[in-house]
């Protein structure tokens, strides 16, 4: 992937925060939604971001 399409660190957190709370509030299938499209967006493996999500 070229280094200009990717996030900061700063730009995922920020990201990550705002998805925290619809996270929290979806259910299972929704999640899975939800962590394609973190992934999609941040380029990280839903493994990763699954726990970044829980942390927040």
């Amino acid at each position: 992937m070229p280094s200009e399409d990717r996030m900061t660190i700063n730009k995922r957190r920020r990201y990550l925060k705002m998805v925290a709370l619809r996270y929290a509030k979806a259910g299972r299938g929704e999640r899975t939604e939800l962590s394609i499209e973190m992934e999609a967006v941040t380029g990280a493996v839903q493994k990763e971001l699954g726990a970044a999500v829980t942390r927040t």
